[in-house]
């Protein structure tokens, strides 16, 4: 229930119009004598909204008092006003009220306009609380580039509160050096570029952050204001970039000593054989050195047959050192790298060497990324005789690059998200709000029109008989609430896919109460689509440690997306529960139809935002994603297998340790 304060004289506030604000539940104050009154009530007793006369007795009128307040508190206010002047009329908008209030009014203007007011009011305290919670600092500067707003999030960086920085030149917190950079930018944005830079910000404690801007030119009445945007912490991405450097120009580095020295190595160990009695010792350390190296080593001949491989190449790839001695080397690479493997050998022939990343196979079949750095050895002659090949795994270097490029992906994406879902979710409200409105004055003038179609048979409405333009009428404004429905759906699913959790809170529950609410949820659209439905979950209660709201959700999407790929006449879906036989085992559940299936090229990337196989207009792209992120948040992971034209199984597995059975 709102609390509201009228301002003015007695005799208004009993009269009928706010008699009326009483009845429809609302907690009204009254503030009667002087304009000093109202600052002390509203302090003492802040209300949700004020409706404030311009004229009061005391020593301001009512749009100097409001605008004290607006200094102390963030109150919305409507001003009353039986003096439409222009200039009274220009004061009273320069303090931003949510609606001003000519007298005389109806109880209908008063009550439409509270109650706008208080919607509005709800909405920027709904957005004030998204800026305020992100974990990164949204700003805005001015022309000139001054600050006129910081985020509550800069307290990250040491300031206690946004006035600290309001009112002061963003160049007071860039690093020196980087400022003439960032003014050529700021200039760049101003002018309608929007491109995201990092700079160096020095924090209130003397510590310098690598931050990344983001900014977009604002207007106001069509004239350039300024720059609004976000910034977000990138020291640590930063950090880690300069160090994969550091690690991959050590790696070079070895690679090159490693090689210089077996090439070395080999040209003694031509000498060495003829006087191996001699050096028999020694040949045989050098021997056990290369054998136990414990990165991959392979020699082959000219014709590209394996003469000898250490441990680690061999063991890596399933197989005893001896047993690859005289197989070609294709043995080690599959037909897809097979090319790029011949093209390289080709090059170490011709050239006398090669670097670069060539997959390696294993005797599963299983592939695995590798460096490979390869040299041709010659003898004291000069003559070619044998090719060397180091390799070395590269599979969690490969995660590194894939983890920072896609944290770098992601964040430009979240503001690209965040930026479409605001902007679409505006007009969208005004849409929404006056929907209801629009029906109830449809209603309300229907039995009027009705009586008048009663006396006159014959009428028609632009060329339409009046039963038919009745139904019309009310369908086509089905049909806008309709498509205002599905806006705020894709918006809430864009702002789903933006949110992060702080932390996931697991808790103890019964799957079968999560599965028994999911399938409540999707019942109809189950039943309605799908021939053949089945459960199956095993006898007696099974607990689980789990974040039951997002378990939910996963199923309920996972569900919804069998059921719209069951195209076939005995179309058939099935949930099914395989509880862990040990405790260190996973729970998994298995949602499996029988549907169109999902091809190879869109499998590797139906977990990607915005991809979809469904048709346009049919699905934003995102539930598989938010589905995948709410699994990583539980400690879990989403598996899928699929065939064309076979139907789909989507995996959740939770993680062992979870799940117990209650018997």
């Amino acid at each position: 229930m709102a609390k509201i304060m009228i301002v003015g004289s007695k005799q208004e506030i009993e009269s009928p119009v706010f008699r009326t604000l009483r009845t429809k539940h609302h907690n009204t104050l009254t503030v009667v004598e002087s304009s000093e009154n109202v600052l002390q009530f509203t302090v003492k007793d802040p209300p949700d909204i004020i409706l404030m006369d311009t004229e009061l007795p005391g020593g301001f009128d009512g749009i100097e008092v409001a605008g004290r307040i607006h200094e102390a508190l963030s109150i919305p206010i409507i001003f009353m006003t039986g003096d439409a002047d222009k200039e009274t009329l220009e004061r009273a908008a320069e303090m931003r009220p949510f609606g001003i209030l000519v007298k005389p009014f109806e109880e209908h203007e008063v009550c439409a306009a509270v109650e706008i007011a208080l919607f509005r009011a709800e909405s920027e305290k709904r957005y004030r609380s998204l800026v305020e919670n992100l974990n990164a600092v949204v700003y805005s500067v001015d022309q000139k580039g001054i600050i006129t707003y910081v985020s509550p999030s800069v307290g990250m960086y040491g300031y206690i509160t946004p006035s600290e920085l309001v009112g002061r030149p963003f160049t007071d917190l860039i690093h020196p050096d980087d400022i003439p950079r960032m003014l050529n930018r700021f200039r760049e944005v101003l002018a309608g570029k929007e491109m995201p830079i990092e700079s160096r910000v020095v924090s209130k404690t003397g510590e310098t952050h690598w931050m990344r801007f983001h900014g977009k030119a604002t207007f106001e009445d069509g004239r350039l204001s300024g720059i609004r945007g976000v910034l977000s912490d990138v020291t640590e991405i930063r950090s880690a970039r300069e160090e994969l450097k550091k690690l991959n120009r050590e790696l070079e580095a070895r690679v090159k000593e490693r090689t210089a020295k077996l090439l070395q190595i080999n040209r003694q160990l031509q000498d060495e054989i003829e006087k191996r009695k001699a050096r028999e010792k020694e040949l045989l350390l050098l021997s056990h050195a290369v054998k136990h190296c414990g990165e991959g080593i392979a020699l082959l001949d000219l014709e590209a047959k394996v003469l000898y491989t250490n441990l680690s190449f061999a063991e890596t790839r399933g197989y005893a050192p001896g047993e690859l001695v005289g197989k070609h080397f294709s043995i080690f690479h599959d037909p897809k790298s097979m090319p790029k493997a011949d093209a390289a050998f080709r090059q170490v022939l011709e050239k006398g060497s090669f670097a670069g990343e060539i997959p390696q196979a294993c005797r599963d079949g299983t592939v695995f990324p590798a460096m490979v750095h390869a040299s041709l050895i010659r003898d004291e002659s000069g003559a070619p005789i044998a090719v060397l090949g180091m390799v070395q795994d590269i599979t969690e270097r490969k995660k590194i690059e894939q983890y920072l490029f896609q944290n770098e992906k992601l964040a430009s994406l979240g503001y690209l998200v965040s930026g479409i879902a605001h902007e679409i979710n505006n007009p969208n409200n005004f849409i929404a709000f006056n929907i209801p409105i629009l029906r109830e004055y449809l209603n309300k003038l229907m039995p009027i029109i009705d009586d008048y179609a009663a006396r006159n048979s014959d009428v028609e409405f632009f060329g339409i008989a009046y039963e038919d333009f009745r139904k019309d009428l009310f369908r086509i404004l089905d049909n806008i609430q309709n498509g205002s429905d599905r806006i705020t759906s894709t918006v809430s699913g864009l702002r789903e896919f933006v949110r992060e959790k702080a932390k996931t809170e697991l808790r103890k529950v019964d799957l079968r109460k999560i599965i028994s609410r999911a399938l409540a949820i999707c019942k109809r659209k189950i039943h309605a689509m799908v021939k053949s439905f089945e459960v199956i979950i095993p006898e007696g209660r099974l607990e689980i440690r789990t974040d039951p709201e997002a378990l939910q959700q996963v199923l309920i999407n996972l569900l919804i997306n069998a059921v719209q790929a069951s195209d076939k006449e005995e179309s058939m879906v099935r949930l099914h529960v395989i509880p862990p036989k040990k405790p260190e085992e996973p729970l998994i559940i298995k949602v499996t139809d029988n549907g169109c299936g999902i091809d190879e090229q869109s499998l590797g990337r139906i977990f990607d935002p915005f991809f979809t196989t469904k048709p346009v207009g049919e699905g934003t792209g995102l539930g598989l994603s938010v589905c995948h992120r709410l699994m990583e948040q539980m400690g879990g992971r989403l598996e899928v297998e699929s065939e064309v034209e076979k139907g789909s199984t989507f995996a959740v597995i939770l993680p062992g340790a979870n799940a117990e059975r209650v018997e």
